[in-house]
């Protein structure tokens, strides 16, 4: 996946802006892109089943080992991530950040679904 999509009104509008403060949600965006970019996207991990370092993954997202400490728990509490239990966090419903169109699989075959027939809040 190259990029991930961000509805603008229902993000500015909605539940990260009203939870999240400034550096939430910039370390909210950070571990989204960095769970993009990884094998199995979705998981914030250096590679399969292996966990960021604290140090590490505040290093990759630009913030002291405190604040990211700190935002992590707040999204887990918010429910926008969770913990796996080997370390590795897990965005939720990571579906809903996905790019252009989404292939389904409906009846045995195939169907394009596009992001405007499948809008849903961040």
């Amino acid at each position: 996946m190259k990029w991930i999509k961000i509805w603008v009104k229902e993000t500015l509008y909605g539940t990260t802006f009203q939870e999240l403060g400034p550096a939430e949600r910039g370390i909210w965006f950070s571990l989204l892109l960095i769970a993009a970019s990884k094998k199995r996207e979705g998981i914030v991990e250096v590679r399969t089943g292996e966990a960021y370092p604290l140090e590490i993954l505040a290093f990759e997202v630009n913030c002291n080992k405190k604040t990211l400490e700190q935002a992590i728990e707040k999204l887990i509490k918010v429910g926008k991530i969770k913990r796996l239990e080997w370390g590795g966090l897990e965005i939720c419903n990571w579906n809903k950040y996905q790019s252009a169109y989404l292939r389904r699989i409906t009846k045995g075959k195939e169907k394009e679904v596009y992001d405007d027939q499948e809008k849903s809040s961040i």
